[in-house]
């Protein structure tokens, strides 16, 4: 099934062997501009085979389409954290100036995993293409912390890339 979903699992080496550490899953995602193939694509995904101890991060273009339909509840990081503020990942030109905002670019996060979320910005300063970077801070608790200092793991458990026609 992965395979004719176009993902792609790579299993990696934990650095403190024999500890049991919480499986993380991360998911590189673009979704279709389309609203018709978005829907279908979102109802083809499928995470729900790995625990619910497994702390899933899904980031990528969504296609302004916030409120996506998974088998598992995730919070927008941003919003979580900043949600009385403006945080956009697009401008919108006319005439060479930018004249509005909105979001196509999301960090997901499996919601019963939010006490993790230690930061989250978006980046405006340089306009390189219609997408603005989107960086979020997520703990890793070990097998012996569960208040371990915000860190990324050497390599994740899983590495997941979906639509690779982009």
């Amino acid at each position: 099934m992965l395979e004719r979903a176009g993902l792609l699992q790579r299993p990696c080496r934990h650095p403190h062997p024999g500890a049991l550490p919480p499986k993380y899953q991360f998911v590189d995602y673009y979704a279709p501009v389309n609203p018709k193939e978005r829907k279908a694509h979102f109802s083809a995904l499928s995470l729900d085979r790995e625990p619910e101890t497994t702390v899933r991060i899904i980031a990528g273009d969504l296609n302004d389409c916030p409120n996506v339909m998974l088998p598992f509840a995730v919070i927008d990081t941003i919003r979580y954290l900043h949600s009385h503020s403006n945080h956009f990942s697009r401008p919108h030109k006319q005439a060479g100036k930018i004249k509005s905002w909105s979001r196509i670019d999301y960090i997901l996060l499996s919601e019963q995993h939010a006490h993790l979320l230690v930061s989250g910005t978006t980046y405006l300063d340089a306009l390189l293409s219609d997408h603005r970077p989107v960086c979020v801070g997520i703990a890793c608790p070990t097998a012996e912390s569960t208040s371990a200092l915000p860190s990324l793991p050497e390599t994740s458990s899983q590495l997941l890339r979906v639509n690779t026609r982009v």
